[in-house]
């Protein structure tokens, strides 16, 4: 060992510490060029019972005499001038091993011996103490997990094409195949993907979802599979280890993965096909054992034709696609999700609020372009910001988008009927909500007997606002 720059009194200091970090185990001891104790480890001490102040003036020539011990590595060292090893039962019957290693002076005379002894039962009883340990670690990690896991977004659902969608699931998750998850944004595709991790031989293991769009492009590669040593200016001296290294054993949640550029396209093929990947700046590969979901929002095949998604890439991707509808085509599902996020959110901000059946009728004529993403963060804002318990009609316009309160008063039987009127499967969306729109409108003129101040009343909006409606529907 060599000390650079550091006082002596430093090095002192340093010798001391370290001699104390290993003393639970070995006992180490040291004797000046006279023999005589200079320092004691608390292990040896202690195994002796004695204390610091005896061992003053004494070295193991003494402690021998007085029967603490019969024999010293230490004393042949003496009297050769050499390190030495020693096996040798002590008082109690323990076998102990000592080891001592001579210092020598400039003259090439002892300057110092230090001892080391260890008993191999205190090491089998040590290693068993850190069997011990790393056991209760690992029954300690998989109670976190198990926490961890109930506490993750839970798919919640009761529509018929949910149900469907969960069997699939189900049956996939203990097959070690690639799922692709498809739909708009926010109806959940991470939260599906999670569900058949959890419910996979690899729920033990890491789950790393990968966000393709919020990784910067020049790093996408060196995140996804890490690099080697000096692979590039500024990297990490001893390289890094990639996203895909991270799961190995466990599941990649490759998200939004049509926005991955085509040049990594090619690697992530390689991945897919082979199992292993190259960090960059290595001619090494490492083989992986992992599964991979990938998920998007956008129409692949769409991408192939267009030339920006490979084609090869997207049969990896999708030995099994899943197509996860819209919310506005599973209505039953709104309400469910509607009472679990609202009791979610009591319980996170201590609070009670309640839907009214008008603002149920409501969320559950809204189209939710935004879909579940979109229904969980209004209903946070309504429980937040709503000044009673109970959610009011109006405090659930104010924070829809414009135009979607005439929609908030037709409620599922009457908007069903009017749309299989009309054979509202061939309509678009912007179609169908003008249809209702004006449908509603003419109720509520009917009732109010043509009087527009009482049919505004009636629909909750101004008269300025229904004459406007009024002139858009002609």
């Amino acid at each position: 060992m060599t000390f650079i720059n550091m006082h002596s009194e430093d090095v002192n200091q340093f010798y001391k510490v370290l001699f104390d970090s290993v003393s639970d185990v070995v006992s180490i001891n040291v004797r000046d060029s006279k023999g005589k104790f200079i320092y004691a480890s608390e292990k040896f001490i202690n195994d002796l019972q004695l204390t610091p102040e005896y061992l003053i003036g004494k070295g193991s020539t003494e402690l021998i005499n007085e029967k603490f011990y019969g024999i010293s590595s230490s004393e042949m060292s003496y009297k050769t001038g050499e390190n030495a090893k020693k096996f040798f039962y002590a008082n109690d019957g323990t076998l102990v091993y000592t080891e001592s290693r001579v210092v020598l002076d400039k003259n090439d005379l002892i300057d110092y011996v230090v001892t080391v002894s260890l008993a191999p039962d205190d090491v089998n009883k040590e290693i068993a103490k850190l069997h011990g340990t790393i056991e209760r670690y690992k029954k300690e990690t998989h109670q976190l997990r198990e926490i961890l896991r109930k506490k993750d977004e839970k798919l919640i659902y009761n529509s018929p094409e949910m149900k469907e969608l969960v069997k699939h699931c189900m049956k996939i998750s203990k097959m070690n195949v690639g799922v692709l998850l498809t739909g708009e944004s926010g109806v959940g595709k991470d939260v599906v993907a999670k569900m058949i991790h959890n419910n996979s031989p690899r729920k033990d293991k890491a789950f790393i979802p990968v966000c393709i769009p919020t990784i910067s492009p020049s790093l996408l590669e060196s995140e996804l599979f890490g690099y080697s040593e000096g692979a590039f200016t500024g990297a990490n001296r001893q390289g890094r280890m990639g996203l895909f290294e991270s799961a190995d054993g466990g599941t990649v949640f490759l998200d939004e993965v049509g926005d991955i550029p085509l040049d990594l396209q090619v690697k992530l093929l390689r991945v897919l096909e082979n199992r292993e990947i190259y960090r960059i700046g290595s001619v090494k590969s490492k083989k992986l054992d992992i599964r991979v979901i990938a998920a998007t929002n956008r129409d692949l095949k769409k991408l192939v034709k267009e030339g920006s998604f490979r084609e090869d890439l997207l049969y990896r991707l999708s030995p099994v696609h899943l197509k996860i509808k819209a919310l506005r085509h599973r209505k039953e599902d709104i309400n469910i999700l509607s009472n679990h996020f609202i009791n979610e959110l009591n319980e996170n901000y201590s609070l009670s609020k309640k839907l009214s059946s008008q603002t149920r009728q409501i969320l559950n004529t809204y189209r939710w372009p935004g879909n579940v993403r979109e229904l969980k963060n209004i209903l946070e804002t309504l429980v937040i910001l709503s000044e009673n318990d109970l959610i009011t009609v109006e405090e659930m316009k104010s924070v829809l988008p414009d135009d979607s309160d005439l929609l908030g008063h037709i409620n599922g039987k009457d908007s069903n009927l009017v749309l299989e009127n009309n054979n509202s499967k061939n309509l678009t969306v912007e179609e169908e909500y003008s249809m209702i729109s004006r449908k509603l409108l003419l109720d509520a003129l009917t009732q109010a007997n043509g009087n527009r101040t009482q049919a505004a009343k009636a629909l909750g909006i101004s008269r300025s606002k229904l004459y406007r409606k009024l002139k858009e529907f002609e």
